[in-house]
């Protein structure tokens, strides 16, 4: 089945690597901290060769793990290479539990309240608008979503237990409008029982992992049940493997599709990285001095699933040709270089992001002439 895909696809993608690389939608990233989002879209190839047993293991290792991380290999190597997009808005996930996170600035820790509401109905606006979206590409069908989540347990992330239901639920529908195939992992029956039978989650499996208190690898546990099943199960149906953590939401452009897998079939043990985007609640972005009506567009979930002229194909936000070497570019939260949008009434800052220390490295936004698909980056 992958041969069959590469001679459907492929065949309009003849060319060297750097000339595909470098023709506005992709490129190469070498500093693996700055592409890290707690997600990644690879090959079944590229998992099914890749080591999964480590002895230190972390959070962050499961993304990590199909990266080339040495410093000097990873300028020159193909197995592990990062690539993102140019265009921010092509492929992201959105980063909720950071929301949380820049509300402890104001002391607001609560989980309920206006800030936090905010919250909520983004998760009901993507349950509801999943149920719009189009689906069955044969690269959608023959792609597994993995999401671990820690529902019950502290051991994974600083977020509040009373908060991670709504960030799955975000998580998952933003996904399920455009995979249906997606696998979600915990570490106890009471984690399963919720995501079936309170969430009512339609995933194809829910998977309990014996962690033995340790919920801190639950994230590559998960990768290795996968990588198993798919060498004694699951291998004729699934070619490639999108991974995320399930406080994340999905952000991709349909458009941009067959060049996003066009470039794993041609480079498949190369590692698709989305950009990850931080959220702000609006209280906080008013000590900053922006309100609402700041942000340069507003997307809905409703409106990327239809023909709306506010889908990604006709806004983007293109980073600078760049390759991730040096961060003299970066600005802070709150400055005037950094764009805004808000998704489903959440204020999202874009470009790639240290969020620990609100960072960004911005892009620029600009909206294609109406009735035309955007062009690609300059």
């Amino acid at each position: 089945m992958l041969i069959i895909l590469c001679v459907l696809v492929l065949c309009s993608f003849a060319g060297s690597s750097s000339e595909y690389i470098d023709n506005g939608l992709f490129h190469r990233c070498f500093d693996e901290g700055e592409a890290y989002s707690g997600s990644l879209l690879i090959t079944a190839e590229h998992m099914l060769e890749t080591n999964l047993s480590n002895a230190r293991v972390t959070t962050e290792l499961a993304s990590f793990v199909f990266m080339e991380t040495r410093k000097v290999s990873k300028f020159k190597a193909e197995i592990g290479a990062v690539i993102q997009t140019r265009d921010v808005l092509d492929l992201s996930v959105i980063h909720l539990s950071a929301y949380e996170r820049s509300l402890r600035s104001l002391g607001m820790n609560d989980v309920s309240g206006p800030a936090i509401d905010r919250i909520r109905r983004v998760a009901r606006a993507q349950q509801k608008n999943a149920r719009m979206s189009g689906k069955h590409t044969l690269f959608l069908d023959r792609t597994l979503v993995v999401m671990p989540w820690a529902g019950l347990s502290k051991g994974v992330g600083n977020s509040k237990l009373g908060l991670r239901k709504i960030y799955l639920k975000a998580c998952f529908w933003s996904f399920y409008a455009v995979y249906d195939n997606i696998v979600i992992a915990v570490s106890s029956e009471d984690e399963a029982d919720i995501v079936k039978n309170i969430l009512d989650l339609p995933a194809m499996e829910v998977f309990v992992l014996d962690m033995n208190n340790d919920v801190q690898g639950l994230p590559m546990a998960s990768l290795v049940y996968v990588q198993r099943k798919i060498r004694s199960q699951w291998g004729k149906s699934y070619n490639f493997i999108l991974y995320s953590e399930s406080d994340q939401m999905l952000l991709f452009n349909p458009h941009r599709m067959e060049d996003m897998y066009a470039l794993l079939l041609k480079y498949p043990r190369r590692v698709l990285v989305p950009h990850r985007l931080i959220p702000y609640a609006h209280e906080v972005m008013k000590q900053y001095g922006y309100i609402h009506r700041n942000a340069l567009f507003a997307y809905d979930s409703a409106s990327m699933r239809s023909n709306s002229s506010r889908q990604p194909s006709a806004l983007s936000c293109c980073l600078p040709r760049q390759n991730c070497v040096d961060r003299e570019d970066w600005v802070k939260i709150g400055d005037k270089q950094l764009p805004l949008m808000t998704y489903d009434g959440m204020l999202v800052a874009l470009g790639n992001a240290n969020f620990r220390d609100e960072t960004f490295r911005p892009c620029t936004l600009r909206e294609a002439k109406e009735g035309r698909m955007k062009d690609l980056c300059p």
